[in-house]
Order: structure tokens, then C-alpha cells, then sequence
């Protein structure tokens, strides 16, 4: 059938960006945990929702932004990925009372990285003047089922500061 210009059309990168929230939800059920895709995304993939020992739901959730690349910016001394975001969703992020963490897919050696969302990631972020930035993915932040775990136990922090607070 030849090409239409009013057909919508499948890009590489909407298939690196399915294969990379793919990837975390993968070992995220495989830690025992479930997840939600977010239908309208407005910086925010998915939701991961953990639960306790005895499998009941805990309060909460997790928020990872998914990203993915066929070539990755490593840094010199290659111990991290470059990666540019949009101002508007770090603002939001930082709002965020649950973790966000940003999940970077890279698709040749098949692994992920995450990063915390939080202050220290964007010390050198502007918040007034810059339209983005680019943050530093560490490569030795792989995401693993055993990563998706400390997730969890952050997770359970923030709550009990949380709880705490409200007595």
C-alpha cells in the first residue's frame, strides 16, 4: 500500500519508548509488584504500586518516567548517560510527594538505568531561566528487580516521615 500522507505512522522511537516501559514493568512484576500505564501522560509512564509481606496493598505508589535511547550520550569517563528533559516536568516532579524516578532504556545492551527525581539531582538546575536540562544517569544505577525493592522500602520511608508527622 503506498504511503499516505494523512496515515499516522509507527516511528523507531515510539517503539523504543514501548520497549523501555516494557523493560521496567517486567521486573517490576517480577519483584512481586503491580503497575499501572498512565493513559494521559503528562510526564509520568507509570505508577508501581507494592505491597507488604503478607500481600496486602501499601499506601502509595512510585512514579517512573520512562525514556529510551539507541544511542546513549555517555559522559566522559563513562559513568553516566546524558539525558535532556523539559523543564515543566522536572517542576512537576519536584512537587510530587511519592518518588519519581526517570528510567532510561538503553536498547542496544538491553539494560536500564534510573535516577531519583529529587534536589540533588537538579543542583545545577536553573529553575527560572532554563527550558531544560540534562541530567546524569549513573550507569551503575541498573534497574533490577532488586532495585525495584529499594524503590519500595524508599517508598515506605516517605510514608512513615509522612505518618509521623501528621501525630
Amino acid at each position: 500500500m503506498p504511503e499516505h500522507p494523512t496515515h499516522k505512522r509507527r516511528t523507531r522511537a515510539h517503539v523504543i519508548a514501548d520497549l523501555g516501559v516494557n523493560y521496567v514493568e517486567r521486573l517490576a512484576l517480577l519483584a512481586g509488584f503491580t503497575l499501572e500505564r498512565v493513559e494521559h501522560d503528562y510526564g509520568i509512564d507509570l505508577l508501581m504500586h507494592t505491597y507488604a509481606e503478607s500481600g496486602e496493598l501499601e499506601p502509595g505508589y512510585i512514579n517512573f518516567q520512562c525514556k529510551a535511547t539507541d544511542k546513549p550520550n555517555l559522559l566522559a569517563g563513562k559513568r553516566a548517560v546524558a539525558v535532556r528533559l523539559d523543564r515543566r516536568d522536572l517542576h512537576s516532579w519536584l512537587n510530587e510527594i511519592y518518588p519519581v524516578y526517570l528510567m532510561l532504556y538503553n536498547v542496544p545492551a538491553e539494560t536500564a538505568y534510573w535516577l531519583r527525581i529529587d534536589q540533588a539531582a537538579l543542583r545545577k538546575f536553573d529553575r527560572r531561566l532554563a527550558l531544560s536540562a540534562t541530567l546524569h544517569v549513573p550507569l551503575k544505577n541498573r534497574v533490577t528487580v532488586e532495585s525495584m525493592f529499594q524503590f519500595a522500602s524508599e517508598k515506605r520511608t516517605i510514608l512513615s516521615r509522612f505518618r509521623g508527622s501528621r501525630r
